[in-house]
């Protein structure tokens, strides 16, 4: 058992408020980018780009409850109440629809996330193609 360093400053909070400030944030570092695949069609959805995100929930090898820091702050978003913005970087995708519009299209993903194959799908009907299969 191991623990993280916000539950080793909660079981000793005397010494915890003895360590200057700047000591903990270069512990910590800076918040790491997150990286989700785009779950939305170009030509269905012109000027948007969807996410199809899971909120992040687990428990430290401590139990203690946790929550994705990302997933979390996107499902509180209520966008249709207010504005927001976040900083967003695109990079290509690895994988394409094949260059024949008939052909058919099997999908399979095991253990992978299923925001490119939304967005397959998505495109696929949107050109009026059909037999798109996902597994």
């Amino acid at each position: 058992r191991s623990s993280d360093l916000f539950e080793v400053m909660q079981d000793f909070p005397g010494a915890s408020r003895n360590v200057p400030l700047s000591y903990l944030l270069d512990l910590i570092g800076p918040m790491q980018a997150r990286a989700f695949s785009i779950a939305s069609s170009p030509s269905a959805h012109p000027g948007e780009i969807h996410l199809l995100v899971a909120v992040v929930k687990y428990r430290t090898k401590m139990q203690k409850p946790r929550q994705g820091l990302c997933s979390t702050w996107l499902a509180s978003l209520q966008p249709e109440k207010e504005t927001v913005t976040a900083p967003v970087r695109v990079k290509r995708g690895t994988i394409s629809l094949p260059k024949n519009r008939e052909a058919p299209l099997i999908m399979i993903g095991p253990g992978t996330g299923c925001a490119p194959f939304r967005s397959f799908i998505a495109e696929r009907v949107q050109q009026g193609v059909k037999n798109n299969f996902l597994f």
